[in-house]
């Protein structure tokens, strides 16, 4: 289904768009993005030097802060650069030993032309309508922000209408993807294949963000109470809503209550309502007014700590539901869209297929979470991974760095 003229004319109508959207195709198509590859190639490759970057520059998260991590754990030979949107709350976040870099900037372009390694999870897109071009003896690592996921991505959206300047730009940047990380043999055969078009060697080594799952997390667990300021005896049910291309808000949770009530009722106890909404989400929804008493975990840098110090999860489509069933916890879909978020975003799978109950109405959910089946849904979640070749064990971070160190 291709996007009409008036739909596209409607997206740039939106805050920003004509910068974010517009400008960048015109960079592409005058010549600016040959020119500042030219510009980037008269310094050479720097050995050693590995550029980071997760998201949008969004944080210190994700695979790649697991990754770095490690590196300076064993104390590596190499040097580190982030790129950070927001370098001062990053510098809070990330330890020493790394070289902050604001990620929308020329000097950012820079930085990835002369790097060795670029460990990225997601497309390069944007630095390749600046003029990003791998170099001869430059590699790159993609670490994919997805996890088992079910919803479609880049340009295996169902109805994205992707334009065939945006689908060159996708196919650029899979050809020069040296390796992916995959967590199961299904993410490397079913979405690697198509996403990236069949580019680069998958090492399905697990997903280091996860590694955390398989620890002892206690302390994690009390720093990130604290930091939220969350009684030691409060369980947390944990609503992470993803985002929506059309920009519903409707389908967001606003009154919370019902599930808290819901959770108490079935598992005992105090209970608390922690939500964080997508990052992509921050510049239109603005304040949906949860409640003085739900905990706003929106800006908290890392959504694994989240998910470790949670006891329930709600999401609809999100990844991290596929993170957090490691833990074997319950999670809980409320998807009142489900038809609508099929026709355009589309799923690799049906969501009858994994072992979490969906309800499309609140009150649904509700019900969900007071009749739960915990011994039936740790079967499924084990059927489930064990279907998908999942390999998650807790040491997907020392594969992902001796692959590294291997190559550097």
């Amino acid at each position: 289904m291709k996007i009409g003229l008036a739909a596209k004319l409607r997206k740039l109508r939106s805050p920003g768009a004509i910068r974010n959207k517009l400008l960048p195709y015109l960079w592409f198509y005058l010549g600016g993005a040959a020119l500042a590859a030219a510009v980037c190639r008269l310094r050479p490759v720097k050995r050693g030097k590995i550029v980071f970057y997760n998201m949008r520059g969004n944080s210190f998260g994700d695979h790649q802060k697991y990754i770095t991590l490690e590196l300076l754990r064993r104390k590596s030979p190499v040097e580190i650069v982030w790129l950070a949107s927001d370098s001062e709350s990053f510098a809070k976040a990330a330890p020493d030993g790394i070289r902050v870099v604001r990620y929308d900037s020329f000097a950012a372009l820079r930085e990835l032309s002369t790097a060795q390694m670029w460990c990225v999870n997601q497309s390069q897109s944007r630095f390749i309508l600046r003029g990003l071009r791998k170099r001869s003896g430059q590699l790159y690592l993609q670490t994919y922000h997805g996890s088992l996921g079910i919803k479609r991505i880049g340009a295996d959206r169902a109805g994205d209408g992707t334009v065939r300047l945006w689908e060159r730009i996708l196919r650029l940047d899979a050809s020069m993807i040296d390796y992916l990380v995959a967590d199961s043999e299904w993410e490397s055969r079913c979405v690697y294949s198509t996403r990236f078009f069949g580019c680069g060697e998958h090492k399905v080594f697990g997903h280091p963000r996860n590694d955390v799952f398989f620890r002892d997390n206690s302390a994690l667990v009390a720093g990130v109470r604290a930091r939220l300021g969350l009684d030691s005896a409060e369980r947390i049910l944990f609503y992470a809503p993803t985002h929506r291309t059309n920009r519903r808000t409707d389908v967001i949770i606003r009154d919370l209550e019902s599930l808290r009530a819901a959770a108490s009722s079935r598992f005992g106890g105090e209970w608390r309502v922690m939500v964080r909404l997508h990052p992509n989400m921050l510049s239109y929804v603005g304040d949906l007014g949860f409640g003085a008493s739900v905990v706003d975990a929106t800006r908290y840098p890392d959504m694994q700590e989240l998910l470790i110090a949670s006891d329930i999860l709600v999401s609809d489509y999100s990844s991290c539901m596929f993170d957090f069933m490691l833990t074997r916890r319950p999670v809980f879909v409320h998807a009142p869209d489900l038809e609508e978020y099929q026709r355009v975003q589309g799923f690799y799978y049906p969501m009858s297929e994994t072992p979490f109950p969906v309800a499309k109405t609140e009150a649904g959910l509700a019900e969900n979470i007071a009749s739960f089946d915990e011994a039936k849904y740790r079967a499924g979640v084990d059927a489930f991974l064990k279907g998908k070749g999942c390999v998650e064990d807790g040491h997907a971070t020392e594969r992902v760095c001796d692959l590294i160190e291997s190559l550097l």
